[in-house]
């Protein structure tokens, strides 16, 4: 699928999801359904990286930022998924995260707000990777 297309097709998917109020988690949501939700994020997620990497390569810039926009758009959601204390819903995101710090590792230049993105995930990856109290 032309990556322009692609793009497209995942924002307007995003867009229902988020006007029916999909993109508010609650703790206390179902388990069940938080793990297919947070694949399926994982999987726009992916989605909008993929074509970022064809634009780029492509070298449609334009497009490409929109792409990285996108994906930026989600990096909260993907986040409230990671530090979710049901391992298999924290699990399901990574894919995302990891192919989102590979193109921060790509760009010359971060932006704040980047940064801070960069600092949320990996405090995540920190606070997901410490044993409970009750474990000894």
């Amino acid at each position: 699928m032309d990556p322009v297309d692609k793009m497209k097709l995942v924002e307007s998917l995003c867009q229902v999801l988020q006007s029916a109020g999909f993109f508010s988690i609650d703790r206390e949501e179902d388990v069940d359904f938080l793990a297919r939700f947070s694949k399926l994020v994982n999987g726009m997620g992916q989605s909008l990286i993929v074509s970022w990497t064809k634009l780029i390569k492509n070298g449609d810039i334009k497009n490409a930022q929109e792409a990285l926009q996108g994906t930026e758009t989600k990096v909260a959601l993907m986040l409230q998924l990671l530090i979710h204390e049901d391992d298999d819903i924290s699990s399901n995101i990574i894919g995302f995260c990891y192919d989102y710090l590979h193109i921060l590792k790509q760009l010359t230049v971060l932006s704040d707000q980047q940064k801070a993105n960069v600092e949320a995930i990996m405090l995540a990856v920190m606070k997901k990777l410490t044993y409970d109290e009750e474990y000894k």
